[in-house]
């Protein structure tokens, strides 16, 4: 096999900025993958193109060095992406970005930065101008969202991804916040509202938080106590 490719592949693997990967690391995927390198020609390899590439970078680390990509460094696709694609990318960025946790949305920054730069430059005006032709409205009257503290949404997301139980302030309509444990099993989007749903230490049915009353957020190590039988679609559908 020639050895550009392998040097290809040995780009692929490495990630971006914090994550990181050492050599040894490196050689089990290869072996996985069928390829036959070394040890030491990974190493080399690897202090090649950074002396190339200065977006590669390593940790420092005497013992063996952690290899990454810098967090700004510029995506590298094979093949590049094209305007179609690039356009996907916009249009999934505003519209799903609110949905998804902060863990699947870090390693997709990249992407989103790489679209936009290829929708500033495409030969097509069709692709840079399609974002200002559409528009997704909710059913109904068109009302101003309530504000979500973004790290308190953002906790909650986590909690919710990582199947954690967190302990909240929350804050009902003209009372006074209160401290609870909740078990957290789905999030609904209505119109403008975010809702949670979600058990409590003192509620055991299924019931919905709008998210813009939550004044703090601790999530903890401790899992999520499923409701027996629970879906969040039927739960939708019985109201």
């Amino acid at each position: 096999m020639p050895n550009w490719i392998q040097k290809l592949f040995l780009l692929k693997l490495i990630p971006q900025q914090p994550k990181r990967i050492g050599a040894k690391e490196l050689l089990e995927k290869f072996t996985r993958h069928g390829y036959t390198t070394t040890l030491r020609s990974i190493q080399r390899d690897l202090g090649n193109v950074a002396r190339v590439l200065p977006e590669l970078a390593n940790d420092g680390n005497k013992d063996a060095y952690g290899w990454y990509w810098k967090a700004d460094a510029p995506l590298l696709q094979f093949p590049a992406m094209d305007p179609a694609m690039a356009l996907a990318f916009q249009l999934s960025e505003q519209y799903l970005r609110p949905q998804l946790p902060a863990a699947v949305l870090a390693p997709l920054e990249p992407y989103f930065k790489a679209a936009a730069k290829v929708l500033a430059t495409a030969d097509v005006e069709s692709y840079r101008q399609w974002p200002d032709k559409v528009r997704f409205l909710p059913k109904g009257q068109t009302l101003k969202s309530p504000a979500i503290d973004q790290e308190i949404f953002h906790r909650i997301q986590d909690a919710l991804f990582n199947g954690r139980q967190f302990t909240a302030s929350y804050q009902p309509l003209e009372r006074e916040p209160a401290e609870h444990l909740f078990n957290p099993l789905g999030l609904v989007y209505r119109g403008n509202v975010i809702y949670l749903v979600a058990t409590r230490l003192d509620i055991q049915e299924p019931r919905h938080f709008a998210l813009h009353r939550f004044r703090s957020v601790d999530v903890l190590e401790s899992a999520v106590a499923m409701p027996e039988g629970f879906h969040l679609d039927e739960h939708i559908r019985a109201g």
